[in-house]
């Protein structure tokens, strides 16, 4: 009998392709022989050893033609639109499309293959449930697959706190000068700050933290995976590495702009910690004070405060 294949597409953010591995790996314990696009994924095969990734194609009909199931981490962009359209005209068996929002003005009719999720439960959970519902069964797990390294020692250096302050997108970042305070408060709670940059900004943060602190570079996801699962927490804004130490049961202090958009993007592996704005401060139509100024509400020493909650539980 023919193994039946499947193919995950994601989004091209990291957390999104941690995510999605989700779905990639209950397929894969089902008897389908999965293939998972991401761009940067691949890096992470130590981690994924009985998963294959393949970086995005240039032609996604020539590609994906030959699946027996295609899952589609829908993310409102060409790529996405491309897909439904080859779906429609027949060019793809199947497709799955996973919508962390689904609006009736703007997407098209569910299909029964679709799903929509629950704005109030964090994405790990929505997808898990998704693709329990696609293979109609009822049980439901958040396992990605994901297996360190054996050479590696969990959480071996406990009092060691990865700040990440680096975003995607700017108007979800918190303030530099802000994270350099708070790294500045932990020293003094006898913490021992690290910060996590990427390559291309490591020059500019190099002129901005103090000359004792360290600023190691992590040229593959593979180096970072390593260097956080060795960590004790993560402290940063809402982006992928965040939701790699969930994944790998780190715990994390997330600061954020918006309390709604976190329940459903949360890291979602082991719960760590949010902080958002205020809701008592203004947001209305046409200032939108809480939404664009939000990193002025958000004190370091609030955010010292609920590490310190967070540290006391771990």
């Amino acid at each position: 009998m023919k193994q039946k294949t499947a193919a995950i597409i994601t989004s091209k953010g990291m957390g999104d392709g941690l995510m999605m591995m989700v779905a990639a790996h209950r397929l894969a314990l089902e008897g389908y022989q999965v293939t998972t696009y991401h761009n940067r994924l691949f890096e992470l095969r130590d981690w994924f050893l009985m998963h294959q990734f393949h970086k995005e194609p240039k032609s996604y009909e020539e590609e994906l033609k030959s699946y027996d199931l295609i899952v589609l981490q829908n993310d409102n962009t060409p790529k996405s639109q491309q897909i439904r359209e080859l779906f429609q005209k027949g060019s793809l068996e199947s497709l799955s499309i996973f919508y962390a929002s689904h609006e009736k003005i703007k997407h098209p009719p569910l299909t029964s293959w679709d799903q929509a999720f629950e704005s109030q439960k964090p994405m790990v959970e929505n997808i898990a449930k998704a693709i329990a519902r696609v293979l109609q069964t009822k049980q439901i797990s958040k396992n990605n697959g994901i297996v360190p390294p054996t050479n590696l020692v969990h959480r071996k250096y406990k009092n060691r706190v990865i700040i990440h302050p680096e975003a995607t997108i700017d108007e979800r970042t918190y303030s530099a000068e802000k994270f350099l305070e708070i790294a500045a408060l932990l020293k003094l709670e006898g913490f021992n700050p690290v910060f996590s940059i990427s390559p291309q900004n490591l020059a500019k943060w190099k002129k901005m933290i103090e000359k004792d602190s360290f600023l190691p570079s992590f040229p593959t996801l593979n180096e970072l995976a390593a260097y956080i699962y060795e960590s004790g927490y993560l402290i940063g804004n809402e982006s992928g590495p965040s939701h790699l130490a969930s994944n790998l049961q780190i715990p994390t202090l997330v600061i954020a702009g918006n309390k709604k958009r976190m329940r459903l993007w949360r890291p979602g592996w082991l719960q760590g910690e949010v902080i958002t704005p205020p809701s008592f401060i203004p947001n209305f139509k046409y200032s939108r004070l809480r939404e664009k100024k939000w990193q002025r509400f958000i004190s370091p020493t609030k955010v010292i405060r609920l590490f310190k909650k967070l540290a006391a539980k771990n």
